[in-house]
């Protein structure tokens, strides 16, 4: 499978300029212009004809084609141990918020290795690259507040010290989801200024009390939560 050859008869310059847009600060020469629904279909065939293989030992230009390895290692039919490894190995190569959430959202296998994708993502918190902390809270956040909410992790995210706008951004969606769904939980990290970023306590706020699943009661409350520094 020629992948490159691949992505770019599936690319177009509308959906470039339309990525561009969405990727600050990434090189628009490192960017195709394929829609990730193309770039899941990519994906399937590449595990069903079993040459991911090769693709996934490469180093990528193409933002399109780290999105794709990442889609890839969800697919793929890996034992959990092949998983972990090969994502400590694809994750230096994300750089930017729509490889790390895209990845995300293919790792179903998070669903029966929940212990241990637990201790990963807690861990990955504590890295120094920005996208493996990213990628880490966007995991909790769409692995870990349902039913499988864990009470240590909003405390953990709220010791994180970033200044990085897409870890934070990704901290305050976990936090706006959490008062929707793990309300009388979360509530007294923003009482006491638990959260060290006071921009990721006022975002957190701000998108909860866009939510219509959160009473006008709480909505005013946590409008009174809001800090000044």
């Amino acid at each position: 499978m020629d992948v490159a050859s691949i992505l770019q008869e599936r690319s177009s310059e509308k959906r470039k300029a339309f990525s561009a847009k969405l990727l600050p600060g990434i090189e628009e020469a490192r960017i195709l212009g394929v829609n990730v629904s193309e770039l899941r279909k990519i994906a399937k065939e590449s595990v069903r004809s079993g040459e991911y293989k090769e693709f996934i030992k490469k180093e990528h230009f193409y933002v399109e084609e780290v999105i794709l390895h990442g889609l890839v290692l969800g697919y793929a039919k890996l034992t959990i141990d092949e998983l972990i490894m090969e994502l400590e190995k694809f994750l230096p190569q994300a750089d930017n918020w729509m490889v790390t959430d895209c990845t995300v959202s293919a790792l179903k296998a998070v669903e029966k290795n929940r212990d241990i994708f637990y201790s990963k993502c807690i861990e990955w918190l504590g890295s120094e690259r920005e996208y493996t902390v990213r990628f880490a809270t966007v995991m909790l956040l769409s692995y870990f507040l349902d039913e499988d909410f864990r009470e240590d992790i909003p405390a953990k995210l709220a010791r994180v010290v970033s200044d990085a706008y897409y870890v934070n951004m990704a901290i305050a969606w976990y936090f706006s989801v959490a008062l929707v769904k793990h309300y009388d939980e979360v509530i007294g990290l923003f009482r006491t200024r638990a959260i060290v970023n006071p921009w990721v306590h006022n975002k957190s706020i701000q998108k909860a009390v866009e939510s219509y699943r959160i009473s006008d009661e709480r909505k005013a409350y946590l409008r009174s939560l809001k800090r000044n520094k």
